[in-house]
């Protein structure tokens, strides 16, 4: 049974609390086009959105890269990393419902995966 809308909210909320001091201490910075931006020396940018679907409790997470020429490259979608085959072999769970329980899990999972994917993607591109 999917969360009420209002328990979606505030779970969407309270997650983002939890990890926005962290995106913050990576370097990004908060936009509201965008998400997340990390500027780099370049000029390009590196960017974080944080999404959740209308029609699901479960956050999806797109890092890019906006070049200075506007060119930009996608990297890996969140999605594929919560399958029990994911890419580096770590299953992440980014779900979440109305106890803060999974608010906690998502959190950890979301900078887990930061960390883990995002970061290395973002570092192999800016070469």
């Amino acid at each position: 049974m999917p969360n009420p809308p209002k328990d979606k909210t505030n779970g969407k909320r309270r997650i983002m609390r939890l990890i926005e001091p962290s995106i913050h201490q990576m370097g990004f910075l908060k936009h509201r086009q965008f998400g997340y931006v990390r500027p780099q020396p370049d000029k390009s940018e590196w960017r974080l959105l944080l999404s959740v679907p209308t029609h699901d409790c479960v956050y999806r997470i797109c890092p890019s890269i906006m070049h200075a020429d506007g060119s930009t490259i996608l990297g890996p979608s969140s999605n594929a990393y919560e399958a029990p085959n994911s890419p580096n072999n770590t299953r992440y769970n980014f779900r979440f419902h109305v106890d803060a329980d999974t608010h906690d899990r998502c959190a950890k999972n979301i900078l887990q995966w930061l960390n883990e994917v995002a970061f290395p993607w973002f570092r192999s591109q800016s070469n």
